[in-house]
């Protein structure tokens, strides 16, 4: 239990924008299903070349094996791409914010919205090194907390023990 409410205030930049959409990525899609598919492009390339071999490569053999390294790589990079045009095409919608934690409610303000929210409606927390992600059911993010501003306070980790007291699943991510 905390004894003050913990604030924060700010403003998402760029870094923070590549993080919050890293993050929330790893968290929707789990480990095993991203090894799964990267293991089926593979064991799909490998076909696909054993059967060049045998033949000759054509074009069709040449744009299926393009595909094979983008399904298990280029998507992770087109997806922070993303990220980054959204960040700078729609600035109107990066709007500074203020976060507040007590030990009933998270209150979030800002110049489009006022949320007030009891902990039980979050989904989950996740800690990285570089912030805190904060998700509503059924996996959307609701806000990041970057970790320039935990800089030389316990605030983190009174968060953290906030969410467990109130039965918050945090996953931890490096």
């Amino acid at each position: 239990m905390i004894t003050e409410p913990i604030s924060f205030t700010g403003r998402l930049t760029l870094e923070d924008a590549l993080d919050l959409s890293h993050f929330h990525f790893r968290f929707v899609l789990r480990r095993s299903i991203r090894v799964l598919l990267g293991g089926f492009s593979l064991l799909l390339a490998a076909c696909v070349i054993f059967a060049g071999i045998k033949t000759h490569f054509t074009v069709i053999i040449i744009v299926v094996l393009a595909l094979c390294a983008y399904f298990p790589f280029g998507w992770l990079i087109h997806h922070r791409l993303e990220a980054a045009r959204r960040y700078r095409r729609y600035p109107e919608q990066i709007v500074e914010s203020t976060v507040m934690f007590d030990n009933d409610f998270v209150f979030i303000s800002n110049a489009h919205m006022d949320l007030r929210l009891n902990w039980d409606r979050l989904r989950a927390v996740v800690s990285t090194l570089r912030g805190l992600l904060f998700l509503v059911p059924p996996h959307s993010p609701l806000f990041w907390l970057p970790k320039r501003l935990f800089d030389g306070s316990e605030h983190r980790e009174a968060i953290l023990e906030l969410a467990a007291e109130h039965k918050i699943p945090i996953r931890r991510m490096t």
